[in-house]
């Protein structure tokens, strides 16, 4: 038996079918539809393209630029509108969609509006407060992503940190990003990175989306596990100009996945060259010390006498030891050695030169020791002199000053005498 024949038709033939069936349907050709406004977008050609949805079912809208000139504010994702429009299938794509000729606002959104009413539950609560944003690792060694395993963003953020510091170790916990079990899932990848007790950062995230698509980083259950995490968190949700509750909970907010991989790891060559240049001004500045503690010695050289040398060796070496710990911890440990011999080798200059002040230092004081004890006035009152003293213990130097009946001290060589002046005598000189 002969199979009967079919007859088959092209899809452009079957769309442009569709396109005049809709088109002829009358009630689809002036309409006025409520709906929430997803997934708006307005190109440079003026024309905007977005959907209409409520809670059970969506469709797709474009809106010429002729009409979308016309608008009285600003359409965004979430807002409630009243659109006047017409039923139209678009045969490239074989989509049907409304052609809007105006838009109105009906109010905010159910969904902008559960946003809000939480962001202000949990701002009253405190768990956006500025007190609570810990700092971020400076250079993190162990890194924790909640996302996606077969989405760009850990791409994104894997390529990112290899480009900047190959020298980390990534951890992921796979997570559902979008739909209803991705709030559980998203809780559940936060705690399990936390139990690890190892991480120094963690980056929660996903790429950008509707509203619809961003709405598990929206859901308390996962702020407050951000807010909980014992390790400082990154929220990087959808592109720069989406926020989420997720974004005001965690420590940093990052406006793409690729930015959160750069807030969390420096760059090292960046760290290359500060770490040069920080060692070139430790060298700088030491040496300058060294220079300064030359011109030091020299005007202490220059001094009669050296109270206490050895107290500025120590306080030389002190200084040393300061500037030495310095440069180890900002420096290669192996830079670190050289200077270190250096530093050793001033020292002991110093210290040469510090003994060979003291020697002549102590020459001249015995010197002047011998000098001392020859003009001494007790080693002439050892030949048999004394020294006469008034009753104000003045020396006596002529007999004009005295009187009869003055009381005298004597001063020997090996005691004191108690006399009185019984007679004086002028002796006539020349």
């Amino acid at each position: 038996m002969d199979e009967p024949e079919r007859n088959a038709i092209s899809v452009s033939r079957l769309n442009i079918y569709m396109s005049k069936v809709v088109s002829h349907l009358t009630p689809l050709q002036q309409l006025t539809v409520s709906g929430e406004i997803s997934n708006f977008r307005r190109y440079a050609s003026g024309h905007c393209y977005f959907s209409l949805k409520d809670e059970k079912a969506a469709v797709s809208c474009v809106m010429f630029a002729q009409a979308a000139h016309k608008l009285n504010f600003k359409p965004a994702d979430g807002m409630a509108v009243l659109a006047d429009c017409r039923a139209d299938f678009y045969t490239k794509t074989g989509t049907f969609q409304l052609q809007i000729a105006n838009l109105e606002e009906a109010g905010t959104g159910e969904l902008y509006r559960r946003f809000e009413q939480l962001k202000a539950k949990l701002a009253r609560e405190g768990l956006f407060d500025q007190a609570h944003k810990r700092p971020l690792p400076f250079l993190p060694r162990r890194i924790g992503v909640v996302t996606s395993p077969t989405g760009a963003v850990i791409r994104d953020i894997i390529n990112v940190l290899n480009r900047r510091n190959s020298h980390y170790e990534l951890i992921l916990a796979p997570a559902l990003v979008q739909g209803d079990r991705a709030k559980d899932s998203i809780v559940a990848g936060i705690r399990q990175l936390n139990s690890l007790g190892n991480l120094d950062v963690l980056i929660v995230g996903r790429g950008g989306g509707s509203i619809e698509d961003l709405w598990p980083f929206n859901e308390e259950a996962v702020a407050r596990a951000v807010y909980a995490s014992a390790v400082p968190v990154i929220s990087a949700v959808g592109h720069e100009t989406d926020f989420t509750i997720c974004d005001f909970a965690a420590d940093r907010r990052a406006p793409t996945p690729s930015a959160a991989a750069e807030i969390a790891m420096p760059e090292y060559e960046q760290l290359e060259q500060l770490l040069h240049s920080r060692e070139t001004q430790l060298k700088r500045g030491l040496l300058q010390q060294l220079r300064l503690a030359d011109l030091h010695l020299e005007r202490l050289a220059g001094s009669k006498v050296l109270r206490d040398p050895a107290e500025i060796i120590r306080v030389r070496q002190l200084q040393l030891r300061q500037l030495t710990q310095t440069l180890y911890t900002l420096s290669p440990q192996r830079r670190l050695e050289q200077r270190e011999q250096e530093l050793d080798q001033a020292i002991r200059g110093l210290s040469q030169g510090f003994n060979n002040i003291i020697t002549v230092s102590d020459q001249r004081l015995s010197a002047a020791a011998w000098r001392l004890n020859d003009l001494s006035p007790l080693k002439v009152l050892g030949r048999g002199y004394a020294l006469a003293l008034d009753q104000q213990q003045r020396p006596v130097t002529s007999v004009k000053t005295l009187l009869p009946g003055d009381s005298l001290e004597l001063i020997l060589a090996d005691g004191r005498v108690q006399t009185q002046v019984r007679e004086i005598e002028d002796i006539k000189h020349g």
